[in-house]
């Protein structure tokens, strides 16, 4: 595995201060990138528009009509954003030179994996997250088989905890507000997941009540999902998850009970609803290590298909960057209907929880530890055979013992008993025996 971190930090108010960093590289690699042009941002802001026009949140695919201009914006989004990226200014060269360099060399045929982390100053993480990193020709081109994934920053002095071990891969489904969705479909492809191993929680447009309560259960849960209608206020940093017709939180509102379940080993976060680079950095505050969301608005069945084929690939034991990857790149077909349907998933990510390995056999190897409970009722049939076991073997022993006469007399029962000290110990050895004179044979 190679990891290729690009980090972004602003120097002053024309450039970005760039570092590369390849982990099985001797040194990092410095330069600076131009700003994001104004007409690449008016460009994408004019796009955005135009797409959020779309109605609804998490939208019904039905009926939906996409206009040429928001697909004429999304090439023009293209076009700048290569523009930008392949400007041939001196002290950004050096970075793309490497960059096509290491790629020549990688061989995803050998099921190398090559992990793509991009680096944002925190102030810029929502505006910079949005851009469509993918659609540089430099990635296309050399990194096709990569999934690119963004970059959290936690509190500092925060550690990743360990996967908390159980019987089970728990997984709590949180099914919000479905006004013209499908979420059952949803809970059919999370239930399929009882089959691999899974013990799945579902919670149906739950009270806030509902909902903290199971974030406090006991013994917490390792994959947290929530399906419906989510929305977010484009003036302030805040996203809500709309839990019903009345309740909807956000998490803020719920940082006690989060954190609670991230310290009870919550280790990925999947939002399969709208807008959720917000949701993402808040949590990662908490310290939850992964977040799977969607950038913008989400139709219903691209939700839908993306969460089915993201479980598809992860149960088959693939790593998190390449199971979003294969599952966003299927979602090409939508295109026609709902153009760049494949910028949508996210995939967020703590630098720390880089360094474990996050698969689904792994997650599973980590976990198979019998509950308490169990181990109580195991451990008590045990010694029930093992008595049984031992009941029986002494009744064998005991009738392979007894002489084919027995003393009549008395006077004979110390010869009986001598008789089977013979058979317990048919080889030459020294003994006392309380009762009986000791003898060397």
């Amino acid at each position: 595995m190679t990891k290729i971190k690009i980090r972004l930090s602003k120097s002053h108010d024309q450039e970005f201060d760039v570092t590369l960093i390849i982990s099985n590289e001797p040194e990092d690699l410095r330069g600076f990138l131009p700003l994001q042009p104004p007409d690449l941002q008016s460009s994408f802001n004019e796009w955005l528009s135009g797409y959020r026009n779309l109605e609804g949140v998490r939208l019904e695919l039905k009926n939906v009509i996409v206009s040429s201009d928001v697909k004429s914006k999304a090439r023009e989004v293209r076009g700048l954003l290569n523009e930008w990226l392949n400007n041939g200014r001196c002290q950004w060269q050096p970075i793309r030179d490497k960059l096509i360099e290491v790629g020549s060399r990688w061989q995803p045929a050998k099921k190398e994996e090559m992990y793509i982390i991009l680096d944002f100053p925190e102030e810029k993480f929502i505006q910079l997250g949005r851009i469509p990193w993918q659609e540089w020709d430099l990635f296309k081109n050399y990194y096709s088989d990569s999934e690119i994934a963004l970059r959290l920053y936690g509190k500092p002095g925060q550690t990743i905890l360990p996967i908390q071990k159980y019987w089970k891969v728990r997984i709590l489904l949180v099914v919000g507000r479905s006004d013209n969705i499908q979420t059952n479909n949803d809970i059919k492809i999370v239930k399929k997941l009882e089959k691999k191993g899974a013990e799945v929680t579902v919670l149906l447009q739950p009270t806030k009540k509902k909902l903290s309560e199971a974030l406090w259960q006991e013994p917490g849960y390792h994959i947290f999902i929530f399906s419906g209608h989510s929305s977010c206020d484009h003036q302030t940093p805040i996203n809500w998850l709309e839990l019903n017709q009345q309740d909807r939180i956000s998490i803020e509102d719920f940082e006690i009970a989060f954190g609670k379940a991230i310290a009870k080993g919550l280790q990925l976060a999947i939002f399969n609803s709208c807008d959720g680079l917000g949701l993402a950095q808040q949590l990662a505050k908490l310290n939850l290590p992964r977040s799977i969301v969607m950038r913008e608005l989400v139709p219903d069945q691209v939700a839908v298909e993306f969460l089915e084929h993201f479980f598809e690939e992860f149960t088959k034991n693939k790593s998190l960057f390449t199971s979003v990857h294969i599952a966003r790149e299927r979602l090409e077909h939508f295109n026609d209907r709902f153009p760049n349907a494949t910028w949508l998933p996210t995939l967020c990510i703590r630098e720390s929880a880089l360094h474990t390995r996050f698969t689904w056999n792994e997650l599973v190897n980590l976990i198979i530890k019998l509950p308490p409970r169990i181990l109580k009722l195991l451990a008590g049939l045990l010694i029930v055979v093992f008595a049984g076991l031992l009941i029986e073997g002494v009744v064998i022993v005991s009738l392979s013992l007894i002489p084919e006469s027995c003393p009549t007399k008395e006077s004979s029962f110390l010869e009986f008993r001598q008789q089977i000290w013979k058979r317990l110990f048919p080889k030459k050895c020294l003994a006392y025996l309380s009762g009986l004179p000791t003898q060397r044979e």
